[in-house]
C-alpha cells in the first residue's frame, strides 16, 4: 500500500510517502523481501524513517525476512521540484517465494506539484488616473503541459479598477473569465510547459495610504523635489488547485498625485476714475479628473 500526505503539493513543500509491506498470514514467511520505489523526476529525495532503510541511489528498500501475518511501514520525505499533472509514484514488492496472489504487490499514488504565481506590473509608481499593465505569470518550470484545471485569481484594492478581462496566451481558458466586482478568475488548463501569462489592464482611481516620498524615496527613484507624498496600493494573485491547495503572491505600486490647478482672476469693470473701489475676484479650481491638491498657495502681485 502506498500514501501520501496531501494530493496537491506547491513547489518547494515537503511530500511525505508512505510505503507499507504486508505478509498475509495464509502464507509462508517470505525472505529477501524488497520494494523498488522510483521517485519521479518531480521530488528530491530528503531522507526517510527508518533512518537508511530506503537507499536512494539504487531506489530500493531491503526488508529482508518477513513472518506471515506482518506488517512493516516506511515513510520517505521528499521535495516537490517541478510541476506536474497527475504525477504517479509507484511501488514494487519482490521476495524469493511464489506470491499467490500478485495482484496487490504494486502500489501507486497520483498527486500534482501546481504551477505557481508570479506577478509584475509595468509602471510602479503611475500617476493618478494611469492605466498600467499586470503581467500574471503562472510558471511551470515541468517537462509537460500541466493539464488539470487550474484556477487564477487576481484581487484589486479599493483605487483600481480592471479595465479589460485580461489576455491569457500559453495556456487553453476553460470558459469565459469569471469576474465578481474587484476580482477577476480565469480557469487555466494545458499549461505550457515554461508558465502561461495573463495580461490585464487596470486604472489608478485612488491612491490609498499615502506616505512621504522621503521616506523611501531611494527604492523607487523618485525626486523629491517634484513629488512629496505618493500612495500605496497592494493587489493579490491566487492560484487555486483542483483540491484547493493555494498560493498568493503581492504587488505594490506606489501611485502619484496628479493635480490640474487653475487660476481665474477677474474685476467688476474694465475702467475705474480716481478713488473707485475695484474689486478683483479670483478663483482658483481643482479638476475633477485629479486628485485632491494639499498646500495650495495662491501669490497675488
Amino acid at each position: 500500500n502506498k500514501t501520501s500526505d496531501k494530493v496537491e503539493y506547491l513547489v518547494g513543500d515537503v511530500v511525505v510517502w508512505t510505503i507499507t509491506v504486508s505478509n498475509a498470514g495464509n502464507g509462508t514467511n517470505a525472505t529477501n523481501v524488497t520494494v523498488t520505489d522510483v521517485l519521479p523526476y518531480n521530488f528530491e529525495f530528503v531522507d526517510c524513517d527508518p533512518v537508511g532503510a530506503y537507499d536512494s541511489a539504487k531506489n530500493v528498500w531491503y526488508i529482508g525476512f518477513m513472518g506471515n501475518g506482518t506488517a512493516v511501514s516506511l515513510k520517505i520525505r521528499s521535495t516537490a521540484k517541478y510541476v506536474g499533472s497527475n504525477v504517479t509514484n509507484v511501488a514494487n514488492v519482490t521476495s524469493n517465494e511464489t506470491d499467490w496472489f500478485d495482484d496487490n504487490n504494486t502500489a501507486n499514488r497520483t498527486v500534482d506539484v501546481l504551477p505557481y504565481p508570479v506577478k509584475n506590473v509595468n509602471n510602479i509608481t503611475p500617476y493618478y488616473n494611469d492605466v498600467i499593465e499586470y503581467t500574471l505569470t503562472i510558471v511551470n518550470n515541468g517537462n509537460e503541459a500541466y493539464a488539470n484545471v487550474l484556477n487564477v485569481t487576481d484581487s484589486l484594492p479599493e483605487g483600481l479598477v480592471f479595465k479589460d478581462h485580461g489576455t491569457v496566451s500559453g495556456a487553453d481558458l476553460v470558459g469565459d473569465a469569471i469576474v465578481d466586482g474587484q476580482k477577476i478568475t480565469w480557469r487555466l488548463t494545458n499549461i505550457l510547459s515554461g508558465g502561461a501569462t495573463i495580461v490585464v489592464k487596470v486604472q489608478v482611481v485612488g491612491l490609498g495610504n499615502t506616505t512621504y516620498a522621503s521616506d523611501f524615496i531611494d527604492g523607487l527613484g523618485l525626486n523629491t523635489t517634484v513629488v512629496k507624498y505618493v500612495g500605496n496600493l497592494t493587489n493579490n494573485l491566487t492560484v487555486t488547485g483542483p483540491n484547493g491547495t493555494n498560493k498568493t503572491v503581492s504587488k505594490t505600486i506606489y501611485p502619484v498625485p496628479i493635480v490640474d490647478l487653475s487660476v481665474n482672476k477677474t474685476t467688476n469693470r474694465t475702467v475705474y476714475f480716481a478713488d473707485d473701489i475695484a474689486i478683483w475676484t479670483i478663483v482658483v479650481h481643482n479638476a475633477g479628473n485629479g486628485t485632491n491638491a494639499t498646500n495650495v498657495t495662491l501669490k497675488d502681485d
